[in-house]
């Protein structure tokens, strides 16, 4: 894995900080995980973890992964008595995630 990322940074010309960089694969054992990133001089990725802001779990279709973005909708709600609320930020998340009916039906109460 080092070997291919040495060859991105040979194409590419950016250079790879593997003191920042992260490693972690989903299914897997920690033990495994660990001795892949002390071989690779990575930090260990732990499973949940935010790219874009975005919540990322191992499977996007459980109602859990969803619970940060109705618990911001609530907050939203709330606090702006539903007249200035952003559409954009449900509209960014489920772009990535296919959203569950739960999910749907709930947002649904919520307003």
């Amino acid at each position: 894995i080092k070997c291919i990322v040495r060859c991105y940074k040979l194409i590419s010309g950016l250079k790879v900080n593997f003191h920042k960089s992260n490693f972690g694969v989903l299914g897997s054992k920690d033990i495994q995980v660990l001795r892949f990133a002390v071989v690779l001089n990575f930090k260990v990725l732990h499973f949940l973890f935010r790219y874009l802001d975005i919540p990322i779990r191992d499977n996007p279709r459980k109602s859990t992964m969803w619970r940060l973005i109705l618990d911001k909708i609530k907050n939203k709600l709330a606090l702006w008595k539903n007249k200035f609320i952003s559409n954009c930020a449900p509209l960014y998340f489920i772009s990535f995630f296919k959203m569950p009916k739960k999910v749907v039906n709930n947002i649904i109460k919520i307003q």
